[in-house]
């Protein structure tokens, strides 16, 4: 079998999910004896047997050349909504088949572009991009209005040009057929989840030696990751855990804004790390934190369930079901309702056998999503479909 994978940029295995995934399959397909091409680099985290050809970018005549030499079976897009037109052409009069992806939550796109906008008025270096920010503010109703119209027209291309479009669960299934004008009620669907990012589990008989600390591991991106409910969160419980801190591992635009707000609101036992590598801080924490707006998965949930590290999530995305069962291996909450954010934190602070217990879950059921399982679920699919008559 062989397999060309699209993308628009060069790629590590630490700068998001869907890269962090995307790398970690070409490389379970690699050793599976699988041939796998690129046409970007792998800065970080690439199996050597993967054939990189950077220098065919997006041109659909070198990606068509490249496919019919080497006779690939399968052209996998991660970014789907914005490249598989480009893959259509590439394949035309082959026998290649098509699977784009949607690494994220269907219908983000309009929760995404306000936040976006505000943040580069207030926060953004350049004078030139400020006013281009601020003329959209003006002109918002519009500039929305054609973003999500251009954005569903892509996605719905996305789902016609494909052989098959994976989403992260099929509870995603009603959402996506709704948002994007799909007629043959999503028969091309198919549903994976991101599997774990680290290859060992936490020693259940250790959870007890866990520090007293609240962890954050997101991008510092306040449209989809909502880190200032954290800080909000954090003023009401520090005065009361004075053994407890407040852990955030990440970077990203949104830095400004939260170091703003941790001296407005008089943070203490507050830390900003930047980008680290967050399977130490796993190690070491006792709960978790993640108050986004969206999320197709939530990677960061399953890293810390795999580390004993019990995640309090608000409730914004369908697939968080499949994650997390509620009281058993962490909490999920209603959307935006701080007092309940408050209140399960402070539960799992107070009761240290509940916290031991369900950390101990959350390493246990965290097995369901390992590369071995997940991944198998991509090489069944890439085999049923090259089997296809």
């Amino acid at each position: 079998m062989k397999v060309l994978v699209l993308y628009s940029r060069d790629i590590d295995i630490d700068d998001s999910g869907g890269s962090r995934t995307t790398i970690e399959l070409m490389n379970y397909l690699a050793n599976k004896g699988v041939i796998c091409y690129s046409n970007f680099m792998i800065i970080k985290g690439g199996d050597k047997r993967i054939i990189m050809r950077p220098e065919l970018k997006l041109n659909h005549k070198l990606l068509n050349d490249l496919i019919l030499k080497e006779k690939i079976d399968i052209l996998l897009i991660p970014e789907g909504y914005c490249l598989t037109e480009i893959g259509y052409n590439a394949c035309l009069n082959t026998a290649c088949k098509i699977i784009s992806a949607l690494h994220s939550k269907p219908g983000y796109e309009k929760q995404r572009l306000w936040v976006e906008i505000l943040e580069s008025a207030k926060y953004n270096d350049s004078k030139l991009k400020k006013i281009r920010a601020l003329l959209a503010l003006i002109l918002y109703p519009a500039v929305n209005y054609y973003y999500i119209r251009d954005f569903r027209k892509k996605m719905s291309k996305a789902y016609e040009y494909s052989n098959k479009l994976v989403l992260l669960s099929e509870n995603f299934y009603s959402t996506f057929i709704a948002n994007y004008n799909i007629k043959d009620n999503g028969k091309k669907l198919t549903a994976i989840g991101n599997p774990l990012s680290f290859d060992s589990f936490f020693n259940i008989n250790d959870i007890k030696l866990k520090k007293k600390q609240i962890l954050v591991v997101a991008r510092f991106d306040e449209r989809a990751k909502r880190i200032s409910l954290i800080l909000k969160t954090w003023e009401l419980l520090q005065d009361l855990y004075l053994d407890w801190s407040l852990e955030i591992v990440g970077f990203g635009r949104s830095l400004p804004r939260y170091l703003k707000m941790e001296k407005k609101l008089g943070l203490k036992r507050i830390t900003f790390h930047g980008k680290q590598n967050p399977y130490i801080y796993y190690k070491e924490a006792s709960i978790f934190l993640m108050t986004s707006s969206y999320e197709g998965w939530g990677m960061t949930i399953t890293e810390a369930q795999q580390q004993g590290c019990v995640p309090v999530v608000m409730n914004t995305f369908e697939s968080l079901s499949e994650i997390i069962t509620d009281g058993v291996n962490g909490f999920c909450v209603e959307d935006n309702n701080l007092e309940q954010f408050v209140n399960r934190i402070s539960q799992l602070i107070n009761d240290d056998i509940l916290r031991v217990n369900m950390a101990a879950k959350s390493v246990e059921l965290s097995g369901r999503f390992s590369k071995d399982i997940i991944l198998k679920k991509y090489y069944d699919l890439f085999v049923n479909l090259i089997n296809e008559e």
